[in-house]
């Protein structure tokens, strides 16, 4: 990662994307509310930022619908 203007930074695409792949395999592959806790919060986030760089992530529909509220919330919050 490089620094960018305004705080922001740069990002390899491909190793975010796959990170968050296998974060949400993880998420998906239980159904453990401490670790569903845990992770939603970055999960969410790391989802919206690939939206926003143009490389959604598909998700199981159950996920998409839990998910739908909390990421239009963050997706306002972060600009």
């Amino acid at each position: 990662m490089a620094n960018a203007p305004r705080g922001e930074c740069d990002v390899d695409l491909p190793v975010f994307r796959a990170f968050v792949e296998r974060l949400y395999r993880g998420y998906a592959s239980t159904s453990s509310p401490h670790i569903h806790g845990f992770m939603r919060s970055l999960l969410i986030t790391s989802l919206i930022l690939l939206e926003s760089a143009g490389t959604p992530l598909a998700l199981k529909p159950e996920h998409e619908e839990a998910f739908r509220e909390e990421r239009a919330t963050l997706t306002r919050a972060m600009g």
